[in-house]
């Protein structure tokens, strides 16, 4: 009898750790921010205007670059996709397609249209956000990933050539950050940036985007470049949450 209510007091503070351990990871998540070091390196401000860049290429979906399994990338993929409003996406795969044996970001995409995961569709409004401007014939990004206080906070910029409406070639990538300590292996990546110059991005299009008014890029003052157009948009999401 005592050993049962030892094995429950256990598995009662088994509990309580765990949910300890995860209102710690979620405050983590909410409370920290952007070094300003990177907010300082970060140029291409929003402003939530259409950028015509519909004009140049398709982005009623996304782009994804597949590597070879041998070689310096090592397999995978990069999947990214562009909202005329200037926002910038980098997409990570959440839908496991059991069929095909792989994942599949269209799916994965489709569910948080949906909303059928709320899990899935919150994650997918954290990770890497930034901007984009047009520059004649080349697409120049800023992103940074969501920060956290239990790691650094991951931030870059990188080019992309337009060759058609359904492909871009992958051309320069780069630190983001006044930090000059980040750019001390930047030649010694070369090898690394040459290698996925060779392979294009293609476009794959959806019936639908995720709305990316959740974005948490956009809750930060910062990257706007009026704070007035900053205020409509907090007073929008207030606006919205009532409902």
């Amino acid at each position: 009898m005592e050993a049962d209510i030892n094995r429950i007091r256990y598995g009662d503070t088994k509990i309580i750790v765990f949910s300890l351990l995860f209102l710690l990871f979620i405050s983590f998540h909410s409370c920290a921010g952007v070094p300003t070091s990177i907010r300082n390196a970060f140029h291409y401000c929003h402003s939530e205007k259409d950028t015509h860049i519909d004009s140049l290429i398709n982005t009623d979906g996304y782009y994804y670059i597949s590597y070879p399994d041998t070689g310096i990338l090592k397999g995978g993929g990069h999947s990214f996709m562009f909202y005329r409003n200037g926002l910038y996406k980098t997409i990570l795969p959440t839908k496991y397609d059991s069929i095909k044996k792989k994942y599949d970001i269209s799916l994965g995409l489709q569910e948080i249209v949906e909303n059928t995961n709320k899990e899935k569709s919150k994650w997918f409004y954290f990770g890497k956000w930034g901007s984009y401007t047009i520059c004649k014939d080349t697409i120049k990004i800023q992103y940074i990933d969501k920060p956290t206080q239990l790691s650094s906070t991951s931030a870059g910029e990188e080019w992309f050539k337009i060759i058609d409406r359904n492909t871009l070639v992958f051309i320069n990538s780069m630190p983001l950050s006044t930090n000059k300590s980040y750019w001390l292996n930047y030649e010694n990546y070369k090898n690394i940036r040459d290698e996925k110059a060779k392979y294009p991005a293609i476009f794959i299009s959806i019936p639908v985007k995720p709305n990316p008014d959740g974005a948490w890029i956009l809750k930060e003052k910062w990257f706007w470049c009026n704070e007035s157009d900053w205020k409509d948009y907090m007073e929008k999401i207030k606006q919205k949450q009532k409902k």
